[in-house]
């Protein structure tokens, strides 16, 4: 019979093959799981490494294509592609390299990132940039294996996408004000580049010092001496990346949410991670450090601008030590008017014929600062007229009442070359012209007699001269320093041919034609005369002529060549000029208008940028040349040098006086030395923070480039003043000058923007992009954006002038 116990033990079997096929149950669950898990750890895995595959081609890739310096990249946005934001690597001929996975032949390549059809991926996306227009897709590419343990034909066992952004095209926002961090030498040596902090304080005017973040509307900075303000200053410098920009508060909640809209809307437009190497991206290589004095390489006109300096609020005439044809640095006065009086005559109570020879001379300071002199009664400069193998005067013949006398060459009476000392008795004021003359002489004698038949008749007593013209004869006048170095030399002025026939009379009283001011040249003389064309009214005439002036070669080369369009006279030959001298230096020429023309910068401090090369000169060619489009070939030197001063003090760490500079450490992870930071090959330890790709077509990028502020800027009368977007023409003397020619310019951001605008509109209608900075500067995009902006003419533009505009190349013409 059965018990209990029996009905017990079904049910303990029971139970327990349940609970045995619950944990076979929870057993194969577990290995699913941990078999699914290993699946996405594999998966991941897998993943993880096609990314680095991924990261490595797009290295590569970026190596391959934009490695070699003379390339340039951009954007496809100026293409108005579908892609805007690929970017492109340009070598001198060929179509761009896209740095894009896929290998497309071209930007408005259709990536589709969903449905069956994908054949890309979405990598930025709107969480990211917020913007319509600023999301980034890109192709895959499939990641091949050749064998694997199915065997068979190679098959895809993954895939990537990569896309490389070029950052130098976004306005770098983190660019802060370094400059009170720039050392102070406490034993400064000669060409230390700052070592007071005046000079520290200058760097400020030199080189664009910080970004112009608050020209930016959505960027909500109030002025920078504002203690919030200037915390937010410091927070942008801090940032590690543009996300981190993110973090900052506002006053209010919505006013950092629309901050924080307002950044990721302009992902493309703004980063603070941009850095360039000083490569020549026009010939390959690196530029060289024009900072290095004693460099065997450096053009000595460069170490001639590096080593001028005002002495005591003046001037040194120098004549720099560039051979002759190179280019030249200089300080000195032009020759604006020159004339050589000549008055023949027969000598009181004799018959002999003798000579009075005058010069006459205008000379014009172009500078900021007066040119010093030397003490009165002693010379100031030499003039030579003519050059080996002759003066260049012509041979006179001379009739007299007895009829032919003979001839005689004026250039016999100067000689071959005939040194004129000059004494302009104190120091020439800035922008100011000066005119001297110097007697050469009263009485040479020509070596001829003038018989008179009728003596009891005065009437016949004329005197007749005559030159027949020869090509082969041009006078040249060389103005030299006081110790006899050639400083300007005016070459090729016609020596024309003249017949002159004195009215009556035909001696001078007392044997001394320039006695008695001009009266004997009139009567007797003949007048070499020549003046820079006084219908070139302003000082654009001379610098960037219209037709039908055209011709515009810089003054203040070492060497001008005459040319009738340039060169003006008061007649239209010697005689005729004789009896118009009261009409030459005239002052109503451009010259001699006043003192508030005065164009050309002078070195106060070390430079720190290669646009102050604008001042050396090159003869038979325009002034400013270097930084304008009529420099042309010149404008090669922006991609082959630049400058960075270093103190023989500097110790690593510590920041450049180029405060844009950063240094980095070789391979070997080496700091340089301060020899080597300043020598010529300084390019390979360096690094530009915020550089940026001209080619870039972003407004906001280029508005954060252009514009910034100078806090607490001294004028020449010691009064302060903060700074809005300012430039200056006059680099370093801007603050020597006087306010009509300060050449400093300062701009609203309105104006700032619109320049911006322009620029970006002409880089965006270019088929492809600049392949370098030389190309640029050439280009005139720069001069013909602001034009369209109106920077120079629209007066709420010209409210630092008053509302006026300023005439054409002034120096407060932007």
């Amino acid at each position: 019979m059965r018990t209990k116990r029996d009905g017990f033990a079904v049910v303990l079997v029971a139970a327990l093959l349940a609970a045995i096929v619950l944990l076979l149950v929870a057993l194969a669950g577990l290995a699913r799981n941990e078999l699914r898990s290993v699946r996405q750890r594999t998966a991941a895995e897998q993943a993880r490494r096609n990314a680095l595959v991924g990261l490595r081609v797009a290295v590569g890739r970026l190596q391959e294509a934009a490695g070699p310096d003379a390339r340039s990249t951009a954007t496809a946005q100026h293409l108005g592609a579908r892609n805007a934001h690929w970017t492109g690597v340009w070598a001198d001929d060929g179509a761009a390299i896209w740095l894009v996975s896929g290998a497309p032949e071209n930007a408005d390549t259709e990536v589709t990132t969903s449905g069956p059809e994908a054949n890309g991926v979405l990598l930025i996306g709107a969480n990211t940039c917020s913007a319509a227009d600023g999301a980034v897709a890109a192709l895959f590419e499939e990641i091949a294996a050749e064998e694997h343990p199915g065997g068979g034909s190679a098959t895809s066992v993954g895939r990537y996408a990569f896309w490389v952004g070029d950052e130098g095209v976004k306005g770098n926002v983190g660019v802060i004000d370094r400059v009170d961090s720039v050392p102070l030498p406490q034993w400064p040596e000669a060409d230390d580049p700052v070592t007071t902090a005046t000079e520290r304080v200058r760097l400020r005017q030199l080189i664009n010092h910080r970004a112009g973040n608050d020209a930016v509307d959505g960027f909500a900075l109030a002025a920078e001496n504002d203690t919030a303000v200037s915390a937010r200053w410091a927070q942008f410098g801090a940032a590690l990346t543009p996300a981190q920009l993110r973090f900052q508060e506002l006053g209010t909640a919505q006013e950092t949410e629309n901050y924080r809209a307002f950044l990721r809307r302009r992902f493309h437009d703004f980063t603070v991670c941009s850095a360039g190497v000083l490569a020549n991206a026009a010939t390959g290589g690196l530029r060289r450090n024009f900072s290095d004095l004693e460099s065997g390489e450096l053009p000595a006109a460069v170490r001639d601008l590096e080593r001028f300096r005002p002495v005591n609020g003046r001037l040194p005439i120098s004549a720099g030590t560039a051979a002759t044809g190179e280019p030249s640095a200089q300080v000195k006065p032009i020759v604006t008017e020159w004339a050589l009086d000549f008055v023949p005559y027969r000598e009181e109570g004799g018959s002999r014929l003798l000579l009075g020879c005058r010069l006459r001379l205008e000379l014009w300071n172009p500078f900021n600062l007066p040119l010093a002199q030397n003490a009165s009664g002693v010379p100031d400069f030499w003039v030579r007229v003519g050059e080996t193998p002759a003066s260049g005067l012509p041979a006179v013949r001379v009739r007299g009442p007895a009829g032919e006398v003979g001839s005689f060459e004026l250039g016999a009476m100067l000689g071959a070359k005939r040194t004129i000392a000059v004494d302009l008795g104190g120091d020439l004021a800035a922008g100011s012209v000066t005119r001297i003359e110097t007697v050469l002489a009263d009485a040479w004698d020509t070596g001829l007699t003038v018989d008179d038949p009728t003596p009891e008749e005065p009437g016949d007593d004329v005197l007749e001269f005559e030159a027949a013209d020869d090509a082969t004869r041009a006078i040249t006048i060389v103005l030299m320093t006081a110790e006899g170095v050639p400083l300007t030399t005016l070459s090729a002025f016609p020596s024309r041919g003249f017949v002159r026939t004195t009215s009556s009379g035909w001696t001078v009283v007392g044997n001394a034609p320039f006695a008695a001011g001009d009266g004997a040249v009139e009567r007797l003389g003949v007048s070499y005369h020549f003046r820079l064309d006084s219908t070139r009214r302003s000082w654009g005439d001379w610098i960037a002529p219209e037709a039908p002036l055209r011709v515009a070669p810089d003054l203040k080369a070492a060497r001008v060549e005459w040319e009738s369009a340039l060169w003006r006279s008061a007649g239209a030959d010697p005689a005729a000029c004789a009896a118009a001298v009261r009409a030459q230096f005239a002052s109503d020429d451009l010259f001699s208008s006043g003192t508030t023309l005065a164009p050309f910068d002078f070195t106060v401090q070390r430079n720190l940028s290669i646009a102050a090369l604008g001042q050396l000169s090159t003869d038979g060619e325009r002034a400013l040349g270097i930084g304008n489009p009529w420099g042309g070939a010149r404008n090669a030197l922006f991609d082959e040098a630049f400058f960075s001063p270093v103190p023989h003090s500097w110790r690593a760490g510590e920041t450049l006086p180029n405060v844009r500079h950063r240094v980095v450490p070789d391979s070997a992870g080496r700091e340089p030395t301060a020899e080597e930071l300043a020598g010529e090959g300084a390019a390979r330890f360096l690094v530009v923070d915020g550089a940026f790709n001209v080619n870039s077509v972003s407004v906001d990028a280029w508005t954060v480039a252009l514009g910034r502020a100078v806090l607490g800027w001294s004028d020449a009368t010691g009064a302060t003043s903060d700074l809005e977007n300012p430039f200056f023409v006059l680099g370093q003397s801007a603050p020597f000058a006087r306010p009509g020619a300060r050449g400093v310019r300062q701009f609203s951001d309105e104006a700032l923007r619109a320049l911006a605008r322009g620029v970006s509109q002409r880089i965006g209608a270019r088929p492809r992009p600049f392949r370098s900075l030389g190309e640029f500067v050439i280009s005139g995009v720069l001069q013909e954006a602001i034009d369209a902006a109106g920077l120079n003419t629209r007066p709420e533009f010209c409210a630092d002038l008053g509302g006026v505009a300023p005439a054409p190349f002034s120096v407060n013409y932007l």
